[in-house]
């Protein structure tokens, strides 16, 4: 098929849909795309409880207020220490 019989990608209804769902997780959540520093500590994503694999640079957030894909050096509001093993 030539390029000139390719239509422009256009969004169909499941992106606006996912864009409404997306749009009220970024209003509930205070989510950096850079760590957090404090008091000689740092905050990061691949640090936290909820960060899925700690080895990988982008992962799966399991928190309740989110549930997304996020970057290791990543932080949001929610983040946990991860708990020692018992």
């Amino acid at each position: 098929m030539p390029d000139d019989d390719i239509p422009p990608p256009e969004p169909k209804e499941i992106d606006s849909q996912k864009w409404l769902e997306w749009k009220e997780v970024m209003d509930r959540a205070i989510l950096r795309a850079h760590p957090l520093v404090e008091f000689g500590r740092e905050y990061r994503c691949d640090n936290c409880q909820f960060y899925l694999d700690p080895d990988d640079e982008l992962s799966y957030c399991w928190h309740p207020n989110l549930r997304i894909l996020v970057g290791g050096d990543w932080w949001c509001q929610w983040w946990e220490e991860i708990r020692a093993a018992e």
